[in-house]
């Protein structure tokens, strides 16, 4: 016998499975990249981090500005960021699935790749959010604005919170995480350190 429910019972549930639908496609291309991390060591870290610091790799403001690209954010319960177009003011937003939205941009060894990375403070994620954190990653072209932007790729991480990231090479990114909560003296359990291959 079919169970009877009342119009907003109704509602909801169609809502409910449409909203579900919708994540589902919008995530569908993405990748969870826990299982991919490989550790390394604070002083391997480091070393990286120097290597990367010396590199002649311009800043990201100084690329988009090649690119005929600014940066804009707009914040009020939650932090929007877009990439405008200089001439034709076009915008295109940069994902993020945290209320704090994109915490950073930082482009290759190359300058032909940049990712964008965002997360959340805390294990307790799951109360607010589908994933801890996300790194999504694009591929340039030779044009300029919003048209040299491509393939743009997120990978999800859901045991572990960014605290920074930078280019190893023109495929591999090393992450400082974390796993305990941020507190107003730090962080519990301290800092890790990975390099993860992005796809």
């Amino acid at each position: 016998m079919l169970k009877k429910y009342s119009l907003p019972q109704l509602i909801f549930l169609l809502a409910s499975c449409y909203f579900s639908q919708a994540y589902a496609q919008m995530y569908d291309d993405s990748l969870a990249v826990d299982r991919h991390l490989v550790k390394i060591s604070s002083n391997a870290y480091m070393n990286a981090m120097l290597k990367f610091t010396q590199r002649d790799t311009k800043e990201p403001l100084d690329k988009l500005e090649e690119l005929g690209l600014t940066m804009d954010s707009e914040c009020d319960e939650i932090c929007e960021t877009y990439l405008v177009e200089k001439k034709s003011k076009h915008k295109m937003q940069l994902p993020s699935g945290f209320d704090q939205g994109v915490m950073g941009i930082v482009f290759s060894p190359s300058n032909e790749r940049f990712v964008i990375y965002s997360s959340y403070d805390g294990p307790d994620y799951t109360s607010y959010y589908f994933h801890r954190a996300e790194i999504v990653s694009y591929n340039l072209s030779n044009d300029t604005g919003l048209k040299a932007i491509h393939d743009e790729l997120a990978h999800h991480l859901y045991n572990w919170s960014i605290e920074d990231l930078f280019w190893i090479n023109e495929n591999t990114v090393a992450l400082k995480v974390y796993e305990g909560s941020r507190t107003t003296t730090g962080v519990e359990g301290g800092y890790k350190y990975f390099k993860l291959r992005l796809m």
